[in-house]
């Protein structure tokens, strides 16, 4: 994808909305701290579901990188 092609981008954003809960699965039970740290990141690059990433990230935040503190 090239990064002035908002077409593109818009259809892999929603491609990605379409799989949220998978990420969500990634975030809480994945046994990879990196894995649980890009879901946590795509998550959170999306900008929707603030208030509910919010709390699983009280809720996991033992159980990811200090980095997303």
């Amino acid at each position: 994808m090239s990064a002035g092609d908002t077409a593109q981008q818009m259809q892999c954003e929603e491609l990605v909305r379409g799989g949220i809960w998978i990420l969500y699965r990634e975030l809480v039970a994945h046994p990879s701290i990196d894995a649980r740290a890009h879901a946590y990141e795509t998550l959170s690059n999306l900008g929707t579901e603030q208030e509910r990433l919010t709390a699983f990230h009280h809720a996991l935040r033992d159980h990811l990188p200090t980095y997303l503190g």
